[in-house]
């Protein structure tokens, strides 16, 4: 969340894209319209939310549907950012892109890193096992 938060920020204060010319039915928050924040913090909590609870379930059906509810909830919130009037469909659509960047980001860096011995190269493992002998 924080990392998508830091890039919406800084993406809203350089593009500065208007709301689209339609009836809001939402107050217009002080930001940009492009990318959708609301979307784009939507991914990055549901789906690493489902994420974390996938990877801890040994259950496929019950993987399948936390990830059924961890997709279907940002894809609702960036419907209703159009449907209200907040949002172009591309604002929406590069907010899905950068949650889903961060996601992935995040997944990389903390559910799949290597462990201590597996960041240290061939090299020295070698070494330290011809030693160990």
């Amino acid at each position: 969340m924080w990392s998508q938060s830091l890039v919406f920020l800084g993406t809203t204060e350089v593009v500065g894209r208007h709301r689209p010319p339609v009836e809001h039915l939402d107050p217009a928050p002080p930001t940009s319209s492009f990318p959708s924040g609301h979307v784009s913090a939507a991914v990055a909590f549901y789906c690493g939310l489902a994420l974390v609870l996938a990877t801890h379930t040994r259950s496929r059906a019950l993987q399948v549907v936390i990830w059924v509810l961890g997709v279907a909830a940002p894809l609702s919130v960036a419907f209703s950012r159009v449907y209200r009037g907040m949002h172009f469909l591309s604002d929406v659509a590069w907010g899905l892109l950068l949650g889903a960047v961060c996601v992935a980001v995040a997944a990389r860096a903390i559910l799949f890193r290597r462990t201590g011995a597996e960041r240290r190269p061939a090299v020295a493992r070698t070494e330290a096992s011809v030693q160990a002998s």
